[in-house]
């Protein structure tokens, strides 16, 4: 199925506009993310709180790349590292936002508790480290 990302972002949008009453560029930032993804699958847990969003990118990720030192932040990392990092934000942050945690995959946006995130995330983790 073709990724239709005007549906998408629409989705989205209705549930942004519910929660987030801060850092509202933080939704242009997350457009301009699906926009310049091209596969026809896309996967990612999205948080949404008062103050902006958190985007996390459940990325198909080559796994001999895995250990490979990349640019990150004001350093480098590797790409299994940062997507552990990922998963302490997940459990430790944000608990007041409960209830606001989306599960995209290709065209769906399911709504989800950060329980649920919490172990799509894992499973995740778990098929990276195969």
């Amino acid at each position: 199925m073709k990724l239709n990302k005007r549906k998408l972002i629409n989705d989205l949008k209705v549930e942004f506009l519910k929660v987030v009453k801060n850092y509202k560029n933080d939704f242009y930032h997350d457009i301009k993310f699906i926009n310049s993804y091209e596969n026809e699958s896309l996967e990612f847990l999205y948080q949404l709180r008062k103050n902006g969003t958190q985007l996390y990118y459940l990325e198909k990720i080559n796994k001999n790349k895995l250990h490979d030192r990349i640019k990150f932040l004001f350093g480098y990392s590797t790409k299994l590292k940062i997507a552990e990092n990922m998963a302490v934000c997940i459990k430790e942050s944000f608990k007041e936002n409960e209830e606001n945690f989306y599960h995209v995959k290709n065209n769906e946006v399911k709504k989800i508790k950060r329980n649920d995130a919490i172990l799509i995330y894992n499973e995740y983790l778990r098929l990276l480290r195969l």
